[in-house]
């Protein structure tokens, strides 16, 4: 048996797997791992540091987390909250009469425009 490829006529797996940026747009990419990772870092921060279950919201955006604070959260624990909405794209408090809530924005990477 000879080691040395034939030509089909077809494409190969690989090449068919290529574009021609000239025909078509390129694939679109993966959902971004890093960016779930960090959302569920950040998801493990907040639980940890208030006791409670934050709720997650998905756009195209990027991904949006937000969780009530207790009432008795002490100062460790507020430094703790503080410290992980460091780490966000965007953050901020929303403070009604039953309650304060905490949200935090993990921004989705922008496509780069082509040169």
């Amino acid at each position: 048996m000879s080691a040395t490829a034939r030509p089909t006529g077809r494409p190969s797996h690989l090449e068919s797997r290529l574009y021609d940026s000239e025909k078509s747009p390129p694939p679109k990419p993966a959902p971004v791992p890093e960016l779930r990772t960090r959302a569920a870092a950040l998801v493990g921060m907040l639980t940890a540091a208030t006791g409670r279950q934050p709720t997650v919201t998905h756009s195209p955006e990027g991904i949006r987390i937000e969780t009530v604070l207790p009432d008795d959260l002490g100062p460790a624990a507020r430094t703790a909250v503080l410290l992980a909405l460091a780490e966000c794209s965007r953050y901020g408090h929303e403070r009604v009469p039953e309650r304060t809530t905490v949200w935090a924005e993990l921004a989705a990477p922008t496509e780069r425009a082509r040169p």
